[in-house]
């Protein structure tokens, strides 16, 4: 490697620089992953005002800058900025509490509707099987009286017949007298 090209190499590669924020000294390579990585040091910005501040002042800014008060647009309560989340998700908030209780209500209320609606479906289908099962009942009473009649009348024939055939025998038994006598 030439003398100019080491020496270069040397500058580029091993000399080390200060960080602009924590002063301390880095090569190239290692300031560049030190301030990717994000130096400790370095400016933030503020969670309550979006402004950049100093590390230094970091803490003292959010301290003062969070203590700030905003109204809720919700529940027109006055609520300190460092205290927002906790007062809007938190359930401090009573425009959040009475929505959710509202919300509560019309959950039950639809369960509830679900639940007679259920209750009705099921009484209608209950009533539904009962009219089947009792119009099955009549139909079978009916085809019943049906064939008991068909059946009376099978007897009364036959009963019609076994008469006509013992009239018949009747008169063969007195035709076979006379002709004995």
């Amino acid at each position: 490697m030439a003398k100019a090209e080491r020496e270069e190499h040397d500058q580029e590669a091993h000399v080390k620089s200060p960080c602009q924020y924590c002063m301390v000294d880095y090569t190239k390579k290692e300031l560049e992953k030190h301030t990717s990585d994000g130096c400790p040091m370095a400016p933030k910005p503020c969670r309550f005002c979006e402004q950049v501040i100093s590390f230094a002042d970091f803490d003292k800014h959010t301290s003062y800058c969070g203590s700030k008060t905003k109204k809720c647009a919700l529940c027109n309560r006055n609520v300190c900025l460092k205290d927002q989340d906790m007062h809007d998700f938190g359930g401090e908030c009573i425009a959040f509490r009475e929505e959710d209780k509202a919300a509560k209500e019309r959950e039950e209320k639809k369960r509830a509707e679900h639940e007679r609606r259920k209750a009705e479906m099921e009484k209608k289908k209950a009533e539904e099987t009962k009219a089947r099962v009792e119009e099955a009942k009549l139909k079978a009473d009916k085809e019943a009286k049906v064939r008991a009649a068909e059946e009376a009348e099978k007897a009364k024939m036959k009963e019609k017949v076994f008469q006509e055939n013992l009239d018949f025998n009747e008169e063969d038994d007195e035709e076979w007298a006379l002709s004995d006598a």
